[in-house]
């Protein structure tokens, strides 16, 4: 859990992808808010969380409403291309902070 905490306190909005958040309310938007909070508190607050971030990405970008949900192949070209992204992102991090401290 707590893995998933850092996660949360860590998520950037404008990293979302809208096919993404698409895909993750047109499984969770099944559920009512009562029915998870009388299994799970946890669960509630995670479900409020999600919910919420999807309503701010459509608030911010109203045109991500209409993304379509992403099936599984594109979930991975789009988690993926993410990953990527996020790699060469550290290794210019690390890179100029290599080079800044070794001149």
């Amino acid at each position: 859990m707590d893995g998933l905490f850092w996660r949360i306190r860590d998520f950037d909005l404008n990293t979302l992808n809208p096919e993404i958040a698409a895909r993750a309310l047109s499984i969770i938007g099944k559920f009512r808010i009562d029915d998870i909070t009388e299994s799970s508190a946890k669960a509630a607050l995670f479900y409020k969380w999600t919910t919420g971030m999807i309503a701010e990405l459509y608030h911010t970008h109203p045109d991500a409403r209409n993304a379509t949900p992403a099936n599984l192949k594109r979930q991975k070209e789009i988690l993926d291309d993410q990953e990527l992204r996020s790699i060469k992102e550290k290794n210019h991090h690390t890179n100029t902070y290599i080079h800044t401290h070794t001149i």
